[in-house]
């Protein structure tokens, strides 16, 4: 074998979980999405204006068209993504 192959035998082996006590291999808790997109896809095509913001669930963004956007992702948090003219294009969880 050779010495980069060792290497990265040995760095994948340190990355596994380790067994839990039981001899089942660990997995972290997962966070359940709260974010139920099916329940606002009725505000497609809904100017954003319109939406009252106390109809929206308090984890939630609005992006316009050409807005920037953070890529990073939260279950829990409603986007509504709208399109040139100001509407709802796209519901979704991030």
């Amino acid at each position: 074998m050779s010495l980069r192959a060792g290497i990265l035998a040995l760095s994948v082996a340190a990355c596994a979980a380790p067994p839990a006590p039981g001899g089942a291999p660990f997995a972290p808790p997962v966070k359940p999405a709260t974010c139920d997109p099916a329940l606002y896809s009725g505000l497609i095509g809904t100017a954003a204006q319109a939406i009252a913001p106390e109809s929206l669930p308090s984890s939630h963004r609005i992006v316009c068209f050409e807005c920037a956007m953070t890529m990073d992702f939260s279950a829990d948090r409603l986007t509504l993504m709208l399109d040139r003219e100001g509407k709802v294009a796209k519901v979704a969880c991030q």
